[in-house]
């Protein structure tokens, strides 16, 4: 089954995707949070075979923060186009994603293209390692 997962932002949405018989992830190019963002998902999803889409859902350490509830909402709206949505914390992907960049020698330009889908990337690539049944 091919699944996907973002890393949702204000601003950008960071992409991956992988296939659960292989279990590993990829990142895709980000997508910018506009008002095109859940038809450009829902084309997305067609195009690749997604069948379900992992989302990152941020939890601060007291608990649910106002981007958990956007997060959620932005959820609700997928899941009414049909696509199928799971949450999985995503604490300290982003400063992982920063890490594993960092380590390709990569300069802050470009690391901060890539950041988002690469935080997708871990999201998703523990779904799969929390999942192995898949």
């Amino acid at each position: 089954m091919k699944i996907a997962a973002l890393d949702f932002g204000e601003a950008k949405i960071g992409v991956a995707i992988g296939d659960s018989k292989v279990g590993i992830a990829s990142p895709r190019n980000f997508l910018v949070n506009n008002a095109q963002l859940i038809e450009t998902l829902v084309n997305f999803c067609a195009a690749e075979k997604v069948e379900k889409i992992i989302v990152g859902i941020p939890h601060g350490f007291r608990g649910e923060t106002a981007q958990t509830q956007s997060v959620r909402e932005f959820a609700k709206k997928l899941e009414t186009k049909g696509i199928v949505v799971e949450f999985l914390d995503e604490r300290f992907t982003s400063k992982l994603a920063e890490a594993n960049l960092h380590e390709d020698n990569l300069n802050s330009r470009k690391q901060k293209t890539r950041i988002d889908s690469e935080a997708a990337r871990i999201i998703l690539q523990d779904y799969f390692d929390l999942n192995p049944s898949l």
